[in-house]
Order: structure tokens, then sequence, then C-alpha cells
């Protein structure tokens, strides 16, 4: 079994703190010792587990770009301990990032870790002492138009025939790397971004203040800074009825639960052609729409 972390010169500047500890302050080191975590620790604890799933390039690119290589391990780890059965194949062709097998079934699982992005569209960094509204429509837009490339992706893999005609497919986003994801409302954004729920409203009798109704407005769409349309009712459009559901996690290095998955959000898109089977990844919170009404169990585990 190799170590995750090498003394190999590494880019990422994430990974060379988590290896030697340099640039986290005493403040931060106080903070991670009363929550009793090993972050170095764990992190060789997950690639341990998931060593046997990962390609050969790995830990080389890890190092260059941690992020999007911690959540696929991290996703993978989450699983593994789960119980759900993953299933190792050839990636020198290319193809998504992890494969479950059950029975004859087939779920291939395309992971992603989008950044805040550095066009208009950016989202904001969180600067201290200032206080700004949580940007929800730019980290949406940001959330959509990586559904979107990754949508794009699954027409290069069945070409390819890597992922066959009844095979699910899951888009697996990570917003960790996002200012003020972490944030949300009691439907989750990235629920909101492929069904089109707008904000709360809340109806109160202003006499008796009594709450009359609680609703959420209808959202098609957003906008970007150049006024152009993205549209926010993605499993509404049987374009994109290859997706069988899009799992989330706001997860990052520093910020994980102590029960690896608690932290899941599954979408089922209910066109799918190959309908993920609802409980297969019993983890997080999973939604579906049943009857034109959103349904939600939890699997919280602890």
């Amino acid at each position: 079994m190799s170590s995750f972390f090498t003394f190999e010169p590494a880019e990422d500047d994430l990974y060379n703190s988590l290896r030697d500890g340099l640039t986290f302050s005493e403040d931060e080191k106080i903070i991670q010792s009363m929550f009793l975590k090993d972050d170095k620790k764990n992190i060789e604890h997950m690639w341990s587990l998931y060593e046997p799933y990962a390609d050969k390039d790995f830990l080389q690119e890890v190092r260059k770009d941690f992020y999007p290589r911690f959540w696929e391990m991290y996703l993978g780890f989450s699983l593994i301990k789960q119980g759900v059965s993953l299933a190792p194949y050839d990636k020198r062709k290319g193809g998504p990032d992890l494969l479950i097998l059950r029975k004859k079934l087939k779920v291939w699982l395309e992971a992603v870790a989008p950044t805040a992005g550095r066009s208009a569209n950016a989202v904001p960094e969180i600067e201290f002492g200032v206080v700004r509204d949580v940007p929800d429509e730019q980290i949406k837009l940001r959330y959509c138009s990586v559904i979107d490339k990754k949508y794009k992706k699954y027409s290069v893999y069945t070409e390819k025939k890597i992922i066959l005609e009844d095979d699910c497919y899951v888009i697996a986003v990570n917003g960790g790397a996002i200012p003020s994801a972490s944030k949300e409302i009691d439907i989750p954004r990235i629920v909101r971004c492929v069904l089109p729920f707008g904000n709360e409203v809340i109806e109160i009798n202003i006499d008796s203040l009594e709450v009359l109704d609680v609703h959420h407005q209808y959202q098609g769409a957003s906008y970007n800074k150049s006024g152009s349309l993205v549209s926010t009712n993605i499993f509404l459009n049987s374009k994109y009825d290859v997706i069988s559901a899009i799992l989330f996690s706001n997860v990052d290095a520093l910020n994980y639960p102590n029960y690896p998955g608690n932290d899941f959000v599954l979408i089922h898109n209910p066109l799918a052609k190959n309908p993920l089977p609802r409980g297969l990844i019993e983890l997080g919170r999973e939604y579906w729409v049943e009857n034109s009404t959103l349904k939600r169990s939890n699997w919280m585990n602890h």
C-alpha cells in the first residue's frame, strides 16, 4: 500500500499544508485539537481503502489539484464504508471516476468539484469583517455549469462503449471549494439547480400574525451577469434524461462528518431513462419527485 502524502514537490497549497502543517495558524491548530481530528491521519485512512479503485495517476494529480481528487476519494471511501460494492476497472481509455455494481446493474459516478470561478459570474471570496448576503444565484450558476459539462461527457463515454445503454449515470458535485456554499436553506441549493424551486414565501395574517401558508416560488432559470438565462429545471427537461441522479456534498478536507456520507444529498431525476434505485445509497438525504411533490428520506447515521 502506498502513502497518500509524499515528499515529492507539490503545486497545491492545501496539499502542502495538510502534509507539512506549516501554514495553519495556532488558532486553527487549537480548533482541530478540540474536535480530536487528525486530518492527515484520516486522509491516509481514506486512501488505504480507496487506493484499489483509483487510477494510476491519482497521487500525482492530487499534488497538482487537491480538491477534485480529495472529493473523488472521499466519495469512494464513504460508499465503501457504507457497504456499497465498488468495482475497479481499467481507466486507461478514460471514463467516470467510480463504478458501483449491484447484481447486473452498473452505476457510474462522475465526480466534479467546481471552484468559485474567475469570470464576472465568480462567487466572491469571504472577507473577514464584511457582511454580505449569500450569493445564492452565483453558486447555483457554478453548479449548473459543471452539471452541464459532465452531462456532455456522457456521450463521450458511450461512444467509447465505457457506459452502456442500460447503465445509470450519476454526477457527483462537491461545493467545498466555493465560498459561502455551505450556507443552505431548507431545500438544498443543488436541488434548486435541477428542479424549479425559488425563494421561500411565507403568507401571514397581518392582524393575528398567524402563518397562513408556506411555499416556494417557481424559478425555472437564473440569470448570469451578461443577462443570459441558465436553466434551473434540468430535471424537467428530457434532454437530460441520461442523468440518473445528482449526488452532492459540501465536504472538504478540513470539514467532514464523523460518519462519512452523512453530508450527501442525492436527488433523483424523475425523467431518467435509467432511474437509480431509491435506497441504493443509504447516506445523508435522498430526494425524489412523486406525484409532482418533492419527497425526502433521511439516512443519517451516528
